[in-house]
């Protein structure tokens, strides 16, 4: 998932050093690539106005942007950056008639990005999904024109709406539930999030 800042910080007790600049190459590529791929795709989708079907645009964020996630800063700051874009997006979804969007909020998905740790994680009790589980959900939302503005996540053999909204506390609600039920895995119902022995 990247360097922490963390990584950056000297050890207590070594001797002094000049700050160093904070590793950037995940905002860059998770939040940054992501603010231009919008801006762009807008652009052309505007010049759509009015085609039916509308166009839609889907986010990718992640679960643990509805979850503690210690340590992880940097990763879940440029997450959280995509789910604010896709939310901000969608409540104005009134200055943009030719667009639905929605959101996708992946657990833990083995791929060989992630095939390092996916192991370990899944022996503490994490719930590990598959491409396919991702996969299955954005088709869901591509094809069924009716979900529009939805946060969705993506658990081992299926997903969840989110309810990221106003209603369900901005996901807080569900997050909470999906824990409680061992949705997202024992790990962060027993252990908490990244609490290792």
């Amino acid at each position: 998932m990247g360097q922490s800042v963390l990584e950056t910080i000297p050890s207590p007790g070594s001797p002094p050093q000049e700050p160093q600049q904070p590793p950037n190459k995940v905002l860059d590529v998770n939040l940054i690539g992501v603010y231009y791929t919008m801006s762009l795709t807008l652009h052309y989708f505007s010049q759509a106005n009015g085609s039916v079907p509308k166009k839609q645009l889907v986010f990718f964020s992640s679960i643990l942007t509805y979850t503690p996630a210690p340590l992880q800063s940097v990763y879940v700051a440029s997450k959280a950056g995509v789910r604010a874009l896709f939310k901000s997006l969608r409540d104005g979804a009134y200055a943009l008639p030719y667009l639905r969007t929605n959101l996708i909020a992946p657990t833990l998905t083995r791929t060989p990005m992630t095939e390092p740790f996916c192991d370990f994680l899944a022996s503490k009790g994490f719930a590990v999904s598959k491409i396919e589980d991702v996969v299955q959900a954005v088709m869901r939302i591509l094809c069924d024109e009716e979900i529009e503005g939805r946060a969705v996540g993506t658990l081992p053999g299926g997903a969840v709406d989110l309810c990221d909204d106003f209603e369900g506390f901005d996901g807080g609600q569900k997050a909470l539930e999906m824990v409680h039920m061992g949705m997202l895995g024992e790990g962060p119902q027993k252990l908490g999030m990244f609490k290792f022995d």
